[in-house]
């Protein structure tokens, strides 16, 4: 990272304040004589620029609260969706149960899916973002006065991880109660089959007492 030695730059063409601003994100330390004489920066661009503690304490904030209402939505929504995928695979899990697997075993089953989807959901959705911040770069340049190889260099590439990781542990979270009520479930439960409404009635026999007729 960064430049290793020293140049000195000649020609007609002088080096602006925009060449030693996109040198400078490739950590290279630029004098230029253009820049000192006629075309000195505003103090808005020079460095360091400095920081308001209240608002980024404010923005820190508001991005902590959007990221903890958004886990919980999705939570709101992803459980119900593992939670009936388990329910479909009641069967499936109650052969593996009376097969021999541990409760353990049948929990895992559960919580490997919510990892698999978070990861695969993590790296899709990380992928996504990268390439609309890629699209959206001249346009971001534009409202900024950067160009898109500075909207590139600023991009926070430590999101990428921390959405993949977000994104599994929000996927294994999901799975949390749905493991759990796969580990309690009885085998001979989960193998008979439930029947539906229309296959049950009920009737009343000669002494009063209800009885259930299957058709």
């Amino acid at each position: 990272v960064g430049v290793d030695g020293h140049y000195l730059v000649v020609g007609p063409e002088p080096v602006t304040w925009a060449h030693t601003r996109s040198m400078n994100l490739l950590q290279a330390i630029v004098i230029s004589r253009h820049v000192l004489t006629d075309g000195y920066p505003p103090a808005s661009q020079l460095y360091p620029i400095q920081i308001d503690a209240a608002t980024m304490l404010n923005h820190m904030v508001t991005v902590v609260i959007t990221m903890l209402v958004g886990m919980l939505l999705v939570l709101f929504l992803v459980t119900p969706a593992f939670t009936v995928s388990a329910d479909q695979s009641r069967r499936v899990l109650g052969l593996a149960a009376a097969s021999g697997a541990a409760p353990r075993d049948l929990s895992r089953i559960i919580s490997s899916q919510g990892l698999v989807i978070g990861a695969i959901g993590g790296v899709l959705g990380s992928a996504l973002g990268f390439a609309l911040t890629l699209a959206a770069g001249p346009a971001i340049g534009a409202l900024r006065g950067s160009t898109p190889l500075e909207i590139l260099h600023g991009f926070s590439w430590s999101s990428l991880p921390m959405g993949i990781v977000t994104a599994i542990i929000i996927g294994f979270a999901a799975t949390i109660a749905p493991a759990r009520h796969v580990a309690r479930m009885h085998p001979v439960d989960a193998l008979k089959d439930r029947p539906t409404r229309e296959e049950i009635g009920y009737g009343e026999s000669a002494n009063g007492v209800d009885t259930k007729l299957t058709s």
